[in-house]
């Protein structure tokens, strides 16, 4: 549920893409038919959690990346008074490559 919120909060953000917007408004029917659905009896059409990937599935990188950077902002909003975790920064091992010795390359 908390997916289709974001995927609303994106959406209704100043500069959101037509692609967020589409998300979103796919999250809205999504919580509408959740909503409209009678106690105990399946949900009517697809579910909410297939309408969001289905919606996803359609997008670029950039979209999906657009929504994973609005999703990070409401995080980090939310979480403000908590205070930032350490970074462990990046560690990249270092591999020895083999020299051949095996003659001239050009002849």
């Amino acid at each position: 549920m908390d997916t289709l919120i974001d995927s609303i909060r994106a959406a209704i953000t100043d500069g959101a893409s037509d692609d967020t917007k589409r998300a979103g408004a796919s999250a809205c029917r999504a919580i509408l038919a959740a909503l409209e659905a009678t106690p105990g009896a399946p949900l009517s059409g697809s579910t909410p959690a297939l309408n969001v990937i289905a919606t996803l599935g359609r997008m670029d990188l950039n979209q999906l990346l657009d929504v994973a950077i609005a999703r990070l902002r409401v995080l980090n909003a939310s979480n403000s008074n908590a205070p930032p975790t350490p970074s462990r920064g990046v560690s990249f091992p270092l591999v020895p490559v083999p020299h051949v010795n095996g003659g001239d390359r050009d002849g």
